[in-house]
């Protein structure tokens, strides 16, 4: 799971979409770690917006930096 083990071929990229404008931004990325996801959203987004975003550990401290984080597990909330 995750692809641990294996390298996956491509450009990593991280994106966000305006929910009202439905303006959006695409940027393509080195790696995927928390420092420089946190880089990104702190020049792009907000402070004070709310963020939805699936349970992966690295986005634990977006309420530190004053962002109101929202989760989706979709282990739990799938419908199939």
């Amino acid at each position: 799971k995750y692809n641990r083990g294996r390298i996956i071929q491509g450009q990593w990229v991280f994106g966000a979409i305006e929910r009202i404008s439905r303006r959006i931004f695409v940027i393509p990325i080195k790696n995927r770690s928390a420092a420089t996801l946190f880089t990104i959203i702190q020049k792009y987004v907000a402070p004070g917006t709310i963020i939805h975003s699936y349970c992966w550990k690295g986005y634990n401290s977006l309420n530190e930096l004053n962002y109101i984080h929202q989760t989706v597990n979709h282990s739990q909330n799938f419908v199939n």
